[in-house]
């Protein structure tokens, strides 16, 4: 009984096996952490665009409107007209 419990090979290897997983469960916990970081950046710059895009829109709409030397606001000129 002394013998089996003097071997220390196996624990070696257990040892080994969990050290390695330890390292490849940072590892890859480090990879998602920066490919987050990356993602968040890609979709800051798209939603800082899309709001430019917006208000450019709007404002141009609103000088089309300001520069309209009609009388009336209307979809349908024919109507207002008679």
């Amino acid at each position: 009984m002394k013998k089996i419990l003097m071997n220390e090979r196996g624990v070696a290897l257990i040892l080994v096996i969990l050290m390695i997983s330890v390292i490849v469960a940072v590892t890859l916990h480090l990879n998602i952490l920066s490919r987050s970081g990356i993602y968040e950046a890609a979709n800051l710059g798209d939603g800082i665009q899309a709001t430019c895009v917006a208000k450019s829109g709007f404002y141009a709409g609103e000088a089309l409107l300001r520069e309209d030397k009609n009388s009336f606001d209307s979809l349908n000129r024919q109507s207002i007209q008679q």
